[in-house]
């Protein structure tokens, strides 16, 4: 049965608006934080993680993001289609830098596949 636009999404948290997607899986503006939450549709329940700490920070990063890709051109990934090391490199300096830490960065870069765990 479809669900209709104004039912509920099953154990969605009221405080929770959707900001943008990446594939189907969601950025959330937290309103009572103001952090930006990251979460993966289709895992049965949602588990969204913290990943910002406010919209200007994601909105900061993902541009420094599209900005790497932009400037590596068809070299971004290898034959195998990953990412190559340099820009994953630079991708976790600059993250690093505007987040504070290179946790919080790896942390981010690795929820959008830049990195794998």
């Amino acid at each position: 049965m479809a669900r209709l636009h104004d039912e509920p999404i099953e154990n969605w948290d009221d405080d929770w608006l959707v900001v943008a997607d990446e594939g189907g899986d969601p950025f959330i503006f937290a309103r009572a934080s103001g952090g930006v939450l990251h979460g993966y549709h289709g895992a049965g329940e949602w588990d969204a993680r913290a990943m910002f700490p406010d919209l200007n920070a994601m909105t900061a990063c993902l541009a420094a993001l599209g900005a790497i890709v932009l400037d590596a051109g068809e070299g971004f990934t290898d034959e195998e289609c990953n990412i190559r090391e340099e820009y994953q490199a630079q991708a976790c300096k600059t993250l690093g830098e505007m987040l504070g830490s290179a946790s919080a960065a790896e942390a981010a870069l690795r929820r959008l596949g830049w990195q794998t765990p």
